[in-house]
């Protein structure tokens, strides 16, 4: 997420979704609506489903990013902190809140494989650990420009040793962290060059280790090596419009990368060879649309879970098989 985005409109087409989100009370429990279709290449009307009006007291607001870990259990940051959501869109708890002196806002998540999570704190200036519980175990970083120091950390990725990788947004970097927090290496500077960035938003690593980071201001997403050398770039392809807000990635054992893109409400998917091969999603509320994604994640089977944050839930879709 990044302080300054302006929202635009516009379109795209999809089919298919589980809706995981709070959409009302009933004597103290949440009523959860499930609608589960199936994604298609080919454009079909919306699925009957709620629309949803807002949040509701115990209901998401504003989700901002989404993980999930080895059980299916869906871990979600939003404005009022981070949860923890089973695979049917129940919110089991509240693991951390939002308040001055912990976390003042949760921007991107990464789960440390032993139940705790680090969290990007966008406007805290530093990167929080924290365990299952949701105990802080350690803040990492301060405000700055030096080693290790963050201006505007939007996500954080942990790869095979347990590294952190960080998104510094607004020092226009990535930064390496060893799992103690030491700063270990960094690249980027403000620019279009291979290694450059204009507002770097999300990182995700692939099966090789391999960093795919995200720009608002490039319209593409970015391949690196560990050592921030290019592989490769991909994105920017939309018939009739010329302008994407790429705001997070994933990519499948396939090798196929998907990006969403926010300013189109939608999801395109690309090949291992960065050839465009089909989009979902539009503007809208129901079950195969989006107000403002903000993040996305995979699950083992191949599933997106979409953080619709503007529709304050998150959306399970099931893309088709080529």
């Amino acid at each position: 997420m990044s302080l300054s985005e302006n929202r635009h409109r516009a379109g795209g087409s999809a089919l298919a979704s589980r809706i995981l989100h709070q959409s009302g009370v009933v004597a103290a429990t949440f009523v959860v609506v499930l609608a589960l279709v199936a994604c298609s290449e080919q454009p079909a009307p919306a699925q009957p489903g709620d629309t949803p009006v807002g949040p509701v007291p115990g209901g998401l607001n504003r989700p901002l990013s989404v993980a999930l870990d080895a059980k299916g259990q869906i871990y979600v940051a939003d404005a009022a902190g981070v949860h923890l959501v089973n695979n049917d869109g129940k919110i089991i708890r509240t693991l951390v809140k939002v308040d001055p002196d912990t976390l003042r806002l949760p921007s991107g998540l990464a789960l440390d494989g032993s139940g705790g999570f680090y969290v990007a704190d966008v406007t805290g200036n530093q990167v929080k650990h924290f365990d299952a519980q949701g105990n802080l175990i350690t803040t990492l970083g301060k405000a700055g420009k030096g080693p290790g120091e963050f201006n505007q950390p939007t996500d954080v990725a942990i790869d095979t040793q347990g590294n952190l990788w960080v998104v510094d947004q607004g020092n226009v970097r990535l930064q390496k962290l060893d799992p103690a927090g030491r700063p270990l290496f960094a690249f980027g500077s403000p620019g279009g060059g291979d290694d450059q960035f204009i507002r770097p938003r999300s990182v995700k690593l692939d099966s090789a280790g391999n960093l795919w980071v995200t720009d608002l201001g490039d319209f593409y997403v970015k391949q690196f090596t560990p050592d921030g050398k290019l592989l490769k770039r991909i994105g920017n392809v939309h018939a009739g419009q010329d302008k994407t807000l790429m705001r997070a990635v994933v990519v499948d054992p396939a090798g196929s990368v998907y990006l969403l893109d926010a300013l189109n409400h939608r999801i395109q998917k690309f090949d291992a060879e960065g050839r465009p091969v089909l989009e979902f999603g539009k503007l809208g509320s129901g079950p195969d649309e989006f107000r403002d994604p903000e993040d996305m994640a995979m699950d083992a089977a191949g599933n997106l879970y979409i953080a619709d944050k503007q529709n304050n839930r998150v959306l399970k879709l099931t893309p088709p098989k080529q």
